[in-house]
């Protein structure tokens, strides 16, 4: 059974989700992506056959959220990697942990591992990035966040009606694959999304806006080299969300990092790709040692 954790840091209420509160050995830390909650790793259990699995919110995702006079000035990669790395040591205290995380979640496991690399032991980076700046359908998105008050009004109207609306929301999720054929015939396709939508329609729109339109302007690449333990770096060659050279450039900037690009795969690789998603995991974490 699953144990919430609620934590306060500097105003932050930040939520974890222990998914397998029974397991012993380091701790995984599993991130989300924008959008999304801590309920996504529900979804993906590849890790928990490997040692305690905390699935941490990003800042100001439901049931997270930020303080009621958070400024959008304050949005930037350091805030985020300092709410996380405090949330982490709440968690686990003085323990190394191994960092995993999808999109936004991939960009935040790398961003928490340059920012606090004594207490980081891996790091895998699945469909992430150094430069927040999205392409496809969050593009657009990003786009509307960044255009001023009759941009961020067609935000919110477009958030709105996803929010309020099933299948836009799952015409939505299919956007995120290579191969929209596999995600119309999908066997879990109804599972997916009625374990993510709900949270979707709880999210805070203001935090989604401070997300879109800041991203862009984010980029830590130039501190990647910074990160000094074994970093797998994930990503589907036709990502329709996350430009796949952002892959090749976390590779070329992470001293020890290993590159794994999944063939005709888009953004979410563990549903369209799960074989090789989960070989290529398995044979990196059993490689890849703890001592």
């Amino acid at each position: 059974m699953s144990h919430v954790h609620k934590l306060d840091i500097e105003g932050h209420k930040i939520v974890a989700l222990t998914l397998n509160p029974l397991a012993k050995g380091q701790p995984f830390i599993l991130m989300h992506g924008v959008a999304h909650s801590i309920y996504f790793w529900q979804l993906d259990n590849v890790f928990q056959d490997y040692g305690k699995c905390y699935s941490l919110s990003l800042p100001g995702h439901f049931p997270a959220s930020f303080p009621s006079n958070f400024r959008r000035s304050e949005f930037n990669a350091d805030m985020i990697a300092r709410i996380l790395t405090k949330a982490i040591r709440q968690l686990v205290g003085d323990q190394q942990v191994t960092l995993v995380g999808i999109s936004t979640g991939g960009f935040s496991a790398l961003n928490i591992a340059r920012y606090a690399p004594e207490f980081v032991k891996r790091v895998v980076c699945i469909s992430g990035f150094a430069h927040g700046e999205w392409i496809g359908v969050l593009g657009i998105y990003q786009s509307l966040a960044r255009l001023g008050i009759l941009g961020e009004t067609l935000f919110r109207l477009g958030y709105a009606h996803t929010a309020n609306s099933r299948t836009m929301f799952t015409a939505g999720a299919r956007t995120a694959f290579a191969n929209s054929d596999i995600f119309d015939n999908h066997p879990q396709r109804e599972t997916i999304i009625a374990l993510l939508y709900p949270f979707f329609q709880k999210l805070d729109k203001k935090a989604m806006l401070h997300y879109f339109a800041t991203m862009p302007d984010i980029n830590i690449r130039q501190s990647l080299s910074k990160i000094c333990v074994p970093t797998l770096v994930m990503a589907g060659d036709k990502d329709p969300v996350v430009p796949p050279t952002q892959a090749h450039i976390i590779a070329e900037s992470v001293p020890h990092a290993e590159l794994a690009m999944i063939p005709d795969a888009g953004h979410l690789l563990f549903a369209e790709k799960p074989q090789a998603y989960e070989h290529v995991l398995k044979e990196w974490l059993e490689n890849t040692t703890l001592a």
